[in-house]
């Protein structure tokens, strides 16, 4: 073998070991981190790195719908620690996997408008429904433009010709769950309609 091709192997292999590629590592286990400050897991872009949650945690684990070769499956703490720090001025869920502007709430809005927020959800998915009185009137999903899995998105809700016969409604944005398709993440807004 020449001295290229052996050098060009060494070099490789060295990414692999350095990537954590060539030999099985467990990952650590444990809580998400209360504050933006306490993380040791942050990125410079002040979101934090999801943690794997325990086996034996009340956790949403999102299956391989797909049916592609994923060893380990996204998770989703339900009832733990928020996704990520809430962005100032806005209004989330309860964990901040969808935020949009608190300047929305009880805001005066025209029969067809539009809502922005980011948001992470599976496969970048954002739903929404409008409500009047408990009865929906009104839905339909966005895409977040995310740049990885796990990170918030921009997204941007477009209701049009809302078909409200009163005056109080309420704009729910939501994911639907991986898992068993149940609504997760809800964020409720009420709105008033002109």
């Amino acid at each position: 073998m020449n001295a290229s091709k052996t050098l060009l192997l060494s070099v490789i292999a060295l990414t692999l070991l350095g990537a954590g590629c060539a030999k099985k590592q467990p990952l650590p286990v444990g809580p998400a981190p209360q504050a933006p400050s306490e993380n040791v897991n942050e990125k410079p872009t002040g979101i934090p790195v999801p943690l794997p949650i325990d086996a034996n945690s009340s956790s949403t684990v999102v299956d391989n719908p797909t049916g592609s070769d994923v060893k380990n499956p996204i998770v989703y703490p339900e009832g733990k620690d928020p996704l990520r720090p809430r962005p100032a001025g806005e209004i989330c869920d309860a964990q901040n996997f969808i935020c949009t502007s608190s300047l929305l709430v009880h805001s005066e809005v025209s029969k067809t408008f539009s809502v922005t927020g980011t948001g992470v959800a599976f496969e970048n998915t954002i739903n929404w429904r409008i409500e009047e009185g408990g009865k929906e009137i009104a839905e339909g999903f966005t895409t977040a433009d995310a740049p990885d899995v796990g990170k918030p998105g921009l997204f941007t809700i477009a209701a049009t010709d809302v078909k409200a016969t009163t005056k109080s409604v309420d704009l729910i944005i939501f994911e639907y769950s991986a898992k068993d398709g149940t609504p997760i993440h809800e964020l409720r807004i009420p709105l008033r309609i002109k």
